[in-house]
């Protein structure tokens, strides 16, 4: 199984079961989906203290990331670019065309960072809805890369490629939304309460994809997929978050016709832009369709190696 995770959750033994059965666990920036930016309508909240260390290419090891409001301790890891997309909930399949410039290393050295979140924020973050504890954590992370960083930017508008998702003409296929507001943390338990955590799942064997507490325009990572990576807008006026299966279709027989992605990931069950499109349509009463997007990016103005822990 390929795991997409948009929400941090504790890498621990329901993961390691996953692996043991043949699923296969990988990780991509967050909340890609928006158009917008996210902006500091005040101070920025910044973390307690945090650690910064470069990754061992040849020994990266395994470390627990966690859903924000779960644990009072942040986990990050991965390139500096991802990073940046984390804090400003900029990121997406096309990375690039969202966050833009920056020096050759922001893209080659990956680094792990440990933060402590302040007892006061901690216990606000286990009261409020998943998107409120996501901008608080990325906020706090701004605020990170800002000291330890040195990071300055700027903001633009540009037309970028886009799926607009819109419904077919029979209306959606749905079950209802997910209840978003938040269950009670168990500071002993690694697995946060259900609708503090999300993300998506697909099973080779079957071609099932399964996605866990997800907005609609975060179902569709267009680059993984193999089709032409592109922002998707959510025109169904659907704005809830929803956990349900998308049946792709078996692998092929022959499996060295099975298609490659990017980074030779063999796409879901020999997915193609035509299976997705139509399996959209019939299954979940939705339609992608490709078009244009005015889109915030945000640039790089400079940037430094991070300061010492």
């Amino acid at each position: 199984m390929v795991y997409i995770m948009t929400t941090r959750i504790a890498i621990n033994l329901r993961m390691l079961l996953l692996l043991a059965a043949g699923w296969i666990a990988v990780s991509v920036p967050m909340l890609a989906q928006k158009t917008e930016m996210l902006h500091a309508t005040g101070p920025l909240p910044s973390f307690d203290v945090a650690t910064i260390k470069e990754v061992d290419p040849k020994n990266p090891g395994m470390f627990e990331v966690y859903a924000p409001g779960t644990h009072d301790e942040a986990h990050f890891g991965g390139l500096v670019r991802n990073f940046i997309a984390q804090a400003y909930r900029g990121g997406g399949p096309n990375l690039k065309d969202r966050i833009n410039g920056g020096p050759d290393w922001i893209d080659k050295t990956r680094y792990r960072i440990v933060a402590k979140i302040p007892e006061d924020i901690f216990a606000q973050m286990q009261k409020m809805v998943q998107d409120d504890r996501d901008n608080t954590q990325s906020l706090m992370l701004q605020s990170l890369l800002a000291e330890r960083f040195k990071l300055k930017v700027h903001f633009e508008r540009r037309e970028l490629p886009a799926y607009d998702l819109v419904l077919a003409k029979d209306g959606p296929k749905l079950p209802p939304p997910v209840d978003p507001t938040p269950g009670p943390v168990d500071p002993t338990s690694k697995y946060p309460p259900a609708n503090m955590s999300s993300g998506m799942a697909f099973n080779p064997k079957t071609g099932q994809l399964k996605a866990v507490n997800m907005p609609l325009e975060g179902l569709f990572v267009a680059q993984w997929f193999g089709m032409e990576p592109r922002i998707v807008v959510n025109k169904t006026g659907l704005m809830g978050k929803y956990s349900l299966k998308l049946d792709l279709g078996p692998p092929p027989s022959d499996a060295a016709a099975s298609p490659v992605g990017d980074g030779g990931m063999p796409l879901p069950g020999g997915a193609n832009e035509t299976s997705i499109f139509s399996a959209v349509q019939e299954q979940l009463g939705l339609k992608l369709v490709p078009s244009k997007a005015q889109v915030e990016v945000l640039v790089i103005d400079s940037i430094e190696l991070p300061s010492e822990n």
